[in-house]
């Protein structure tokens, strides 16, 4: 019985990242950047994407990213990848 629930716990935990679908929000820029989004009707959600690193945000039924330093913002419909290039937010 402990091994079953053990399996249980252990499948949920591997599967769960599968499950859940995210924007990737790619930093190309040499700079931390603050990122807020929001999905519709939501309150604004603050991340930090380190340079060259990557965040995800997500949008299964759309949001709203906007890059905090210089405004640029982007929405998607659904989970989609976005990459900062000097300090713009662009959609692949």
């Amino acid at each position: 019985m402990k091994r079953y629930i053990m399996f249980i716990v252990l499948s949920i935990l591997i599967a769960l990242p599968i499950l859940v679908d995210a924007a990737s929000i790619e930093n190309g820029d040499n700079e931390v950047h603050q990122i807020k989004g929001r999905v519709t009707g939501k309150e604004w959600v603050y991340v930090e994407v380190n340079p060259n690193g990557t965040k995800y945000f997500n949008c299964r039924f759309g949001c709203e990213l906007v890059l905090e330093k210089t405004g640029s913002s982007v929405q998607l419909e659904t989970d989609g990848d976005v990459y900062i290039r000097n300090g713009i937010l662009n959609v692949k």
